[in-house]
């Protein structure tokens, strides 16, 4: 995907522009995510920032050490996930863009986080948050 694609919260408040990596959708289940997005955070990975026609209205909660999550601080909407120390680093929620019917359901990460009362119908790669941070980790070299 190169084209920008507009994105939204759900009152309006935030409108933005932002151009996605590719539709894949990723889902994660750990405890701020779930608490924050009152579910598994389902995401969609951006090329760069998103640009916010009014910068304003768009909340910044440092929720870790290293992560920031995006919101409008009119209704609430989670809007996306980023590094702290890396803005071009973000995940956008799948809700608040317009995906095509060719979108899929990629990956699930902290597996090991997520309640027994729901599962997704759809086969996707599993990581608990020990592979996750394994896998994020600055790789050495040998």
């Amino acid at each position: 995907m190169s084209q920008p694609v507009q994105g939204r919260c759900l009152c309006g408040a935030c409108t933005f522009s932002v151009t996605l990596r590719d539709e894949n959708v990723d889902a994660c289940h750990c405890g701020q995510c779930r608490t924050w997005a009152a579910g598994p955070f389902m995401d969609v990975m951006a090329l760069s920032a998103p640009v916010f026609d009014d910068q304003d209205a768009v909340g910044v909660y440092r929720s870790s050490e290293w992560g920031e999550r995006l919101f409008c601080k009119t209704c609430g909407s989670a809007l996306a996930w980023r590094f702290a120390d890396d803005h071009d680093k973000i995940a956008i929620s799948a809700f608040a863009v317009p995906l095509s019917d060719a979108a899929t359901f990629r990956s699930e990460v902290f597996i090991d986080a997520k309640p027994r009362f729901y599962d997704f119908a759809q086969d996707t790669k599993k990581m608990t948050g020990e592979e996750l941070m394994a896998a994020m980790a600055p790789q050495g070299n040998a």
